[in-house]
């Protein structure tokens, strides 16, 4: 850790997605890089004993409050991870760590970042309209897919919660509703993160190949790499469908500070989008194609982000 002053408060912030959990230290202006340690959750019960680990670790720091980010819904400091067979709750979180704790999910955590992450944490998929700000949409892609929307206020930025990798895949065409079948057969419903998202890739391969095993995401990537004709199926399909979806949630948010895309699978497939038909799917919403010009979309390419969001948010609300 920086060497801090009497007067530094020291922030713990953690990030738990469905593989991994990471966990820093934070005081002053940000997140301490150094801190930062990562954790497989496959070799731990539950946080508990991570936090317990880390904060032996780093020599039982006194500390002010407490954040964590996770995937999955959250109400009153209390969730369940979607992808994780993980309860978090602030109440047997803060006995470990002392002072209060706050539990948000992975997206606004995301959302709260966008203010204090330099220029060179983001990397532009298309200009937008100088506006001077606005709300803004982050989408998380990732081993799963949801959104938030940052709306600025007198008191600071606001991230809202939302579980939109849950509703309906869209259709607009006769191979959507083949895909949409496919999945329903599979999964009982056809929501969006079956199909944007890291398995979801995966899903989309295995639908284009005929296969009945699904490929990590990783492989196809490296396979779409290599020039593999399912693989370049599967991206054109998620591209085409992310152009769509992202399209939807802009009409419903009307982002016009910009649209920011976070998450592995973010950064995976950004360099793809363009080239199989996202733009031209993004737009295709008839006499509001225009409009949808207005919004600029960049990828948040910072992995660190979601811890960078829970301290800004600690600083936020303790200011």
């Amino acid at each position: 850790m920086a060497k801090r002053t009497m007067t530094d408060r020291l922030f713990l912030v953690a990030d738990i997605g469905g593989t991994n959990t990471r966990v820093a230290l934070g005081s002053g202006d940000g997140v301490d890089l150094n801190s930062v340690r990562k954790f497989k959750n496959a070799e731990h019960a539950d946080l508990e004993t991570i936090l317990r680990a880390y904060l032996d670790d780093a020599g039982a720091p006194a500390l002010a409050a407490t954040c964590i980010a996770m995937a999955g819904p959250v109400r009153d400091n209390l969730g369940t991870m979607t992808n994780l067979n993980w309860t978090i709750d602030a109440r047997t979180i803060a006995p470990i760590t002392g002072g209060p704790v706050t539990v948000l999910n992975d997206l606004p955590a995301q959302g709260y970042a966008i203010d204090i992450l330099p220029e060179t944490a983001f990397t532009p998929l298309r200009q937008g309209a100088e506006n001077g700000g606005g709300s803004r949409l982050v989408v998380g892609l990732g081993t799963g897919f949801n959104i938030s929307t940052v709306v600025e206020t007198d008191a600071g930025p606001i991230a809202t919660p939302a579980e939109a990798g849950h509703v309906s895949l869209p259709v607009e065409t006769t191979e959507d509703l083949e895909l949409a079948t496919y999945l329903r057969a599979h999964f009982g419903f056809a929501a969006l993160e079956d199909a944007l998202s890291g398995r979801g890739l995966s899903n989309l391969h295995a639908w284009h190949s005929g296969s009945h095993s699904r490929l990590p995401s990783d492989t196809i990537m490296a396979r779409l790499a290599d020039g593999d004709a399912d693989a370049a199926k599967a991206m054109a399909s998620f591209a085409r469908l992310l152009g769509i979806g992202v399209g939807n949630l802009a009409l419903t948010v009307l982002p016009y500070g910009g649209i920011y895309l976070c998450g592995g699978m973010a950064r995976a497939v950004a360099p793809h989008l363009m080239d199989n038909g996202f733009e031209t799917a993004f737009q295709n919403k008839g006499r509001f194609g225009g409009l949808l010009k207005q919004f600029g979309i960049s990828v948040i390419n910072d992995d660190f982000a979601a811890l960078h969001g829970c301290f800004a948010y600690l600083s936020q609300a303790s200011a």
